[in-house]
């Protein structure tokens, strides 16, 4: 059962997934992505799920570059429509040596675009009916130096005032 939705609140649900990037043709211990949902009390139940492949990701050098495919979900499962959905993944840098670096983003509806000033992917979903989802297919190249590394994904929507859900 859904939570009332109220005009000029913004509710966000965040999953922050943790990857142990191994180096390169060397095992690596990865924590697993997984799924977050933004509680009815809160507001529509809107819920983020990220799926990773490869399961062990490693290393990238100059030479042998490797990537990181996530597959990230948006979903209302609340009755009413959710509006103004979007959906921020970060940090996403510009020097290996920093981080994971930016390839492609794809998502199923709505318009993403890269901003290397804030270090960040942001996704406009427009609205989601009651049950429906968005998907996002990203590839981000895997930072140079093992060891840790993570993502924040940031689903949120903004009932607005004139909204009539």
């Amino acid at each position: 059962m859904g939570g009332r939705l109220v005009p000029g609140i913004v509710v966000r649900a965040a999953l922050v997934t943790a990857l142990v990037l191994g180096a390169l043709g060397g095992a690596a211990a990865s924590a697993t992505a997984g799924s977050e949902c933004v509680a009815p009390e809160d507001g529509p139940e809107i819920c983020l799920e990220a799926e990773r492949t490869p399961e062990s990701p490693v290393a990238s050098t100059a030479g042998a570059p490797t990537y990181t495919s996530f597959s990230v979900t948006v979903a209302n499962r609340d009755r009413g429509t959710a509006t103004h959905v979007t959906l921020e993944v970060g940090p996403i840098v510009t020097d290996l040596a920093e981080g994971f670096v930016f390839f492609s983003a794809t998502p199923s509806a709505g318009t993403c675009s890269y901003s290397a000033a804030s270090s960040s992917l942001m996704c406009s979903l427009g609205s989601l009916a009651s049950g429906a989802e968005v998907t996002l297919d990203l590839a981000l190249r895997t930072p140079s130096s093992p060891g840790p590394a993570a993502l924040e994904f940031t689903a949120s929507f903004d009932e607005g005032p004139s909204d009539n859900p």
